[in-house]
């Protein structure tokens, strides 16, 4: 799916320089191409400069919160709305206690910890399945909860916002590490040191996704598409501020990567402090990688008839675009 989404990037992008050459008589439109691809690669190694240095001092926080209890707090908190969500599932069951960790993980922005909590979640919700091909309602509603990946506490997308030079990128976040006598430099170093290797491991994903959004914009077809969409809704009689965004929702349930540069190629084309960039910013901590996160879940344990678990999570996706915007609207509208 990724493979196809970049190559349609490019192939987009060569379709719509074509016709501003051969229609529009444009030639420089090649030129301002090439100039992309380096200018998008170029700001690619500038993200993973400080990428190294932020994600690495988040996670190394992150992981005191956890070794203090925060996110097993959150768990216990919400332990008892998820058994009246699931009463399909018994009171007690290890389902539950590993449900609400991974909730609890992703809204702290612990990523990394939520998947395999997740994956756990689903191999211990697939033993009450009586039927292992068909999904359950539960684990539906697991796969819907996760694809509306609420992030109350988004580092990357704070990391993105400082690089591009926001006056407040993100809150002050204060571990209660001390407090609960955790070995703070321990579990700060055993944090860091995931943060340094997820940021290595970012950069060619990074490079590669920047590379094609900056060429569909240079070519026009980025352009062609909002304008589309402005159109629509001037014509509906709303305020289409918010229609720059958009390019990071339209991809979100495709892929991380590809939201991930629309939202850094948003803040350096509007302005990082912009309406548009606020609203992708809050869309990209309000929404989920929608498909990977089905295919990943459910083929851990077998899942092969979904039944209506696309259709409910695409349903929240959309839900997470249209409350940030609203959001948004509230707060800097």
């Amino acid at each position: 799916m990724l493979n196809g989404l970049w190559l349609g990037f490019f192939g987009m992008a060569a379709l719509a320089a074509l016709g501003r050459w051969l229609i529009g008589g444009d030639p420089t439109v090649f030129a301002a191409l090439v100039e992309s691809l380096f200018a998008m690669a170029r700001l690619a190694v500038e993200v993973m400069v400080l990428l190294f240095g932020t994600l690495t001092l988040w996670l190394g926080f992150l992981r005191i919160a956890e070794a203090a209890g925060l996110v097993g707090w959150l768990a216990r908190l919400l332990g008892p709305l998820f058994r009246r969500l699931m009463p399909g599932v018994p009171a007690g069951h290890p389902a539950l206690g590993l449900i609400t960790m991974n909730f609890a993980a992703n809204a702290l922005g612990l990523d990394n910890a939520a998947t395999p909590i997740g994956l756990k979640a689903m191999r211990e919700l697939q033993r009450l399945n009586p039927d292992p091909v068909t999904a359950t309602n539960a684990q539906i509603l697991f796969l819907v909860l996760n694809a509306s990946s609420l992030t109350l506490l988004p580092v990357t997308i704070f990391m993105y916002r400082a690089q591009q030079g926001a006056h407040d990128p993100t809150m002050v976040f204060l571990a209660a590490g001390a407090i609960r006598r955790v070995k703070v430099y321990e579990c700060f170093i055993e944090g860091a040191k995931e943060g340094f290797d997820i940021a290595k491991n970012l950069l060619p994903y990074l490079v590669a996704m920047l590379c094609a959004v900056g060429v569909l914009r240079a070519s026009g077809a980025l352009d062609f598409v909002l304008d589309g969409l402005r159109w629509l809704v001037h014509a509906g009689g709303w305020d289409a501020r918010f229609v720059d965004a958009m390019p990071t929702a339209l991809v979100k349930p495709f892929s991380g990567s590809a939201a991930r540069a629309m939202l850094i190629e948003t803040m350096k084309s509007q302005g990082v402090d912009s309406f548009p960039a606020l609203v992708a910013a809050t869309i990209q901590g309000s929404t989920e990688t929608t498909f990977y996160v089905l295919a990943v879940y459910f083929g851990a344990v077998g899942i092969q008839r979904t039944r209506h678990t696309v259709s409910c999570a695409l349903l929240a996706e959309l839900a997470g675009v249209v409350a940030a915007i609203a959001v948004c609207y509230w707060f800097f509208g």
